[in-house]
């Protein structure tokens, strides 16, 4: 989990699109939530609404959010608006690991 918080930390995320501009209470930062999605994907969890609750209830998804809580509708939203680039980064972190022999 550590490990996937670091590799997401060195993605190239600039082509992600988000409505977060650093302001507002209920904007989230686009690396947080495409590391929920990820994470999930990881774990065979693709429901954003399964998602919302983990990141209340589970450990390793609560740390990834890092005290977030977005709600499922965020959360799919940013899949649906981002759901091509997702696939590459998830793609590109798993070469990234491959490449340092995790």
């Amino acid at each position: 989990m550590h490990i996937f918080r670091e590799v997401t930390e060195q993605l190239d995320i600039s082509c992600v699109d988000s409505d977060f501009n650093g302001m507002g209470h209920t904007l989230y930062h686009p690396r947080m939530l495409l590391r929920l999605l990820m994470w999930g994907m990881v774990n065979r969890v693709v429901s954003t609404r399964r998602i919302e609750v983990l990141a209340r209830r589970d450990v390793s998804f609560i740390y990834l959010a890092g005290g977030g809580k977005p709600d499922y509708r965020t959360l799919a939203r940013f899949r649906r608006r981002n759901a091509g680039v997702i696939k590459g980064i998830f793609k590109e972190t798993v070469l990234l690991c491959a490449g340092w022999g995790w």
